[in-house]
Order: structure tokens, then C-alpha cells, then sequence
């Protein structure tokens, strides 16, 4: 058990590093991006989006061109959510027991 509850830390942990990288590269004086919104932070699928609009805006891709490896990113957040939703239920179920 402990093995598999590491795994989905460390997945949680990469999804949260580099969301805040990207946050950090967005915010950089010559890029500065806003990546607030009424609820806080925009999130990595919007900040990947307004990052990817960017480098289109700088002609660094092409319009029709993506971030490659923007689905597995979007991935990662998906098992970083079912992850995190299920150490949470998992903890709630042992101070229940406990």
C-alpha cells in the first residue's frame, strides 16, 4: 500500500511543480502574463493555453501548432485529481477507524 500511495504523491507532486514552473515562466518580465482570476490561480490548462497563445503571438510556433506535450500534462492532472480524491478518502476513512 504505501508503494502505491507514493506513486500517486509523486504524480500530485510533478503535476504541482510544474504548474508552478509554468506559472513562474508566465509571470517572467518580458512574457507577464496574468495568471490570476477571481478564484486564484488560472490552472494549468489555462495557463498552458494562454503560454501556447504566446509563443504563437512571438511567431515561435505556428498558429495551427500546439505545446507538445500538452495532452500528457492535461493527463497528469487527471491522475493527480483521482489521486489526490482518493488519499483524501483514504486518510477520512482511517480517522473514522482510528
Amino acid at each position: 500500500m504505501m508503494v502505491y500511495n507514493s506513486r500517486r504523491l509523486s504524480i500530485i507532486t510533478a503535476y504541482h511543480g510544474i504548474e508552478f514552473f509554468l506559472y513562474s515562466v508566465l509571470t517572467e518580465e518580458n512574457i507577464n502574463i496574468n495568471i490570476f482570476d477571481k478564484n486564484g490561480t488560472i490552472g494549468m490548462y489555462k495557463a498552458l493555453n494562454k503560454f501556447q497563445e504566446f509563443l504563437k503571438a512571438e511567431k515561435t510556433i505556428k498558429k495551427s501548432d500546439t505545446i507538445d506535450y500538452k495532452i500528457s500534462l492535461m493527463d497528469l492532472k487527471i491522475i493527480g485529481i483521482i489521486s489526490f480524491t482518493r488519499a483524501i478518502l483514504l486518510i477520512k476513512i482511517n480517522v473514522i477507524l482510528w
